[in-house]
């Protein structure tokens, strides 16, 4: 009966493994299957290398204009930023009530989340107007931290520039 019970545990334990990790992949894959989240990362990495690279204070801000212009309200755009946005905050919320661990998606979602949150332009135009929606991103955020060696955008960190 002990041998039956450990084969179980060890086939359940598996199996949900298994199950994890398929369920990751897809997350995965909805953000590089998508050509519309595939352009906001885009624009969120190229703001980041400006700000990694040292870029001129001249070249950051006429580069944060036009993520304005691009993601202002009127754009079709903006629904783009929503979209990623929304993606995170559901991956958050998963791992808020435990479905998800997040030391198993820290390498594949952590850059992606950081370089979203932490851009100062998403944190004006989606981020603090809407705060109420994204709760989840809010209270993730210090506990991702933990897990990583280097937060992309750490000059302008989620938590301290928005206010509960």
């Amino acid at each position: 009966a002990i041998i039956g019970g450990v084969a179980f545990w060890l086939e359940f334990y598996h199996n949900n493994k298994v199950n994890e990790a398929s369920f990751i992949m897809e997350l995965n894959d909805q953000f590089i299957s998508d050509p519309n989240m595939t352009s906001v990362e885009h624009r969120l990495e190229q703001y980041y290398d400006l700000m990694k690279t040292g870029a001129e204070k001249e070249k950051k801000d006429a580069f944060l204009q036009g993520m304005r212009e691009d993601y202002d309200i009127s754009k079709p755009e903006r629904q783009y930023l929503v979209n990623y946005l929304v993606h995170l905050e559901a991956i958050a919320t998963l791992v808020n009530t435990g479905v998800l661990r997040l030391k198993t998606i820290n390498d594949l979602m952590a850059y992606r989340y950081f370089i979203a949150v932490n851009n100062p332009v998403v944190q004006k135009l989606e981020l603090e107007p809407y705060k109420e929606y994204y709760k989840g991103c809010f209270e993730i955020f210090h506990e991702w931290e933990k897990y990583i060696k280097s937060m992309p955008l750490q000059n302008s960190p989620l938590i301290e520039r928005i206010k509960k």
